[in-house]
């Protein structure tokens, strides 16, 4: 993540070593490698010996050099790790070039280095050959079949909703002749419905040894499931064959399309805090923020987590649910609603293929919000009880509804008293239940508040309204309302409210993102 401190590794025995790139990954070095800058030059060289290695690198071509360089940091994406290397092995490429004087290549050197196919990547060949689709994987067209078909019944299901990319997943879905024709009839529209819906099934082992049929995810993703090719995976590998396109392109001129800078914003409680209690140690939420440069603007984009299940691995599903938003949001930048429900189907989907595969993701999900600003427009959307909040003149003028027992207590007419009930009814890792989006219209000096339930349920509107109003610096406001939360962390406990009566206290997580409309 941007502005993480990254300790510099000192000489290592020799060792196995994962080499970046596709060069001798299995490799056995006899040499000492002292950082990451000699891995890449390994790497970049394909030398074995560190002095060998040095002297390659320097007597390079200056465009081969750079091109090679770049895209070897490129293929990081595709790595488990990607985010932590690619910023370990950029700053090692900036301190090669100044230790052993290494220029940039003009023009010319970079026309005759992409010339020379030896030094592109089967992604920048593509490229070249302008055959390179952006922005497109397994998992989001899984994720985009799963959506459209969560909209729809067997008599409003139509084929001509589905993209060509879609179509050929559902090809491979169904079994026999391909139904999907663009006039088909309505009973085999039905068919489709009904053996897609077939595919909705797993078989289970009860105490009993009985086995029983149980839902577990949206059949339009079971082919995909079934290949392996719906895991987050499929996610990374398109990102990097998309960064490798993207730095051949940018090294000929081109201008990028976006650049998605990851940026620290909000206020979570960290692991090991101290003097938190001994059995809720572990932070099973997590947070992310993104500001989304795109033609000159800027996009800011927040999202807040809530893993669900055992401590552990419910923070597991929460972060891989940020590695899936971050991935998503470099293969291409969000416009809309249907864009953040892609991208909560791409995480749902990831966690539950890592549930499915036993990696230690199992009986584990996690709830979302996340909140798209772009000038005075916003989208937003959640699942479960994690959620967000607009104000406007310090009153709440648009909140979301959690996906809970408790909430669904509430539109019935039966107000739960004392604190809310902790079970949900929807979340990503669970072939969710309920995903709820919409576009806000908003005004300059409007703020609004993301928040995981441990601040949700503890602060009200009323108290986040009167903070507002007391400071101008949002940040301000973020860091007072993280902190009346943390302070009612009894559970079941009665604190008294800023502004009169009595509010329950909750022992938990707690995560706020606030932004101010600008």
């Amino acid at each position: 993540m941007s502005g993480k401190h990254v300790e510099k590794q000192e000489a290592v025995i020799a060792r196995p070593i994962r080499v970046i790139g596709d060069w001798s990954k299995a490799h056995l070095s006899s040499i000492e490698l002292p950082d990451y800058k000699m891995k890449l030059i390994e790497a970049v060289t394909r030398s074995r010996r560190k002095d060998e290695a040095i002297g390659i690198l320097k007597g390079m071509h200056p465009g081969a050099r750079e091109l090679k360089l770049r895209t070897e940091i490129a293929k990081l994406y595709g790595e488990d790790n990607w985010e932590q290397d690619v910023e370990r092995y950029t700053k090692a490429m900036g301190e090669l070039r100044w230790e052993y004087g290494l220029r940039s290549p003009d023009s010319d050197e970079k026309l005759e280095a992409v010339r020379n196919e030896d030094n592109l990547s089967e992604a920048q060949k593509i490229a070249l050959a302008n055959r390179f689709k952006m922005g497109i994987s397994n998992l989001e067209i899984a994720a985009s079949i799963q959506l459209k078909l969560r909209k729809t019944d067997g008599k409003k299901l139509s084929l001509k909703m589905f993209d060509e990319n879609e179509r050929k997943i559902l090809n491979v879905l169904l079994p026999g002749k391909s139904p999907l024709e663009e006039k088909a009839s309505s009973e085999e529209l039905e068919r489709l419905k009904k053996e897609l819906i077939e595919k909705f099934y797993v078989k289970i082992e009860n105490r009993s040894g009985i086995y029983l049929e149980r839902k577990v995810i949206y059949p339009a993703a079971l082919a995909l499931y079934n290949s392996g090719e719906c895991g987050i995976e499929t996610l990374r590998q398109a990102v990097r064959e998309k960064k490798e396109a993207e730095i051949l392109l940018e090294f000929m001129g081109r201008e990028p399309q976006h650049k998605v800078e990851f940026v620290e914003r909000g206020l979570t409680r960290r692991k090991n805090d101290v003097n938190e209690d001994a059995l809720n140690r572990v932070n099973e939420d997590a947070l992310l923020s993104a500001d989304i440069h795109v033609n000159g603007k800027i996009k800011r984009l927040d999202a807040v987590f809530d893993g669900v299940g055992s401590s552990n691995k419910a923070s597991s599903a929460s972060s891989m649910a940020v590695e899936v938003f971050k991935l998503g949001l470099l293969l291409k930048p969000p416009k809309s609603t249907a864009d953040l429900e892609l991208l909560m189907g791409m995480a749902d989907l990831a966690i539950f293929t890592c549930r499915a595969a036993n990696v230690g993701l199992d009986a584990s999900a996690t709830t979302a919000a996340v909140f798209l600003l772009d000038g005075k427009n916003a989208a937003a959307s959640h699942a479960g009880d994690s959620g967000w909040k607009v104000f406007r003149k310090n009153k709440a003028i648009y909140s979301s509804i959690d996906h809970s027992v408790a909430a669904e207590l509430e539109k019935d007419g039966h107000p739960s008293e004392g604190p809310r009930s902790s079970v949900i009814t929807s979340a990503l890792g669970t072939s969710f239940n309920h995903l709820d989006s919409c576009i806000l219209d908003l005004k300059k000096g409007d703020v609004y508040v993301l928040y995981t339930d441990g601040v949700g349920d503890t602060v009200k509107n009323e108290e986040m309204g009167k903070i507002f109003s007391e400071e101008d610096d949002v940040a301000l406001s973020e860091t007072r309302i993280f902190t009346l939360a943390r302070s009612r962390n009894e559970n079941d406990k009665k604190y008294p409210s800023l502004t009169g009566g009595i509010v329950y206290g909750k022992c938990d997580d707690d995560t706020v993102i606030a932004g101010r409309v600008e």
